[in-house]
């Protein structure tokens, strides 16, 4: 059964958040049959992917995540991408 674009979107914001706030691996997730990411998990991610993904999770009233989101936006610097941490 195909997925819908939202239950796409879903499961790549829950599979980016992994990989950047959990220590998800990337590899595994890859290899499963959930492997979506709304971000390049090996590649720097911008600060507008940040506020981005801030307001999905707002949306989806999950305010632990939205904390924890809000919290690397504002350690930020002038650099407009990040690695993972």
């Amino acid at each position: 059964m195909e997925k819908s674009d939202k239950e796409v979107l879903d499961i790549a914001m829950r599979n980016s958040y992994k990989v950047l706030f959990e220590n998800g691996n990337e590899e595994e997730i890859m290899e499963s049959d959930k492997y979506y990411f709304a971000h390049n998990p090996f590649a720097p991610y911008t600060k507008d992917f940040m506020y981005n993904m801030l307001q999905f999770f707002i949306e989806e009233e999950e305010y632990e995540k939205c904390i924890n989101i809000s919290k690397r936006i504002n350690k930020w610097n002038s650099d407009p991408t990040r690695k993972k941490l």
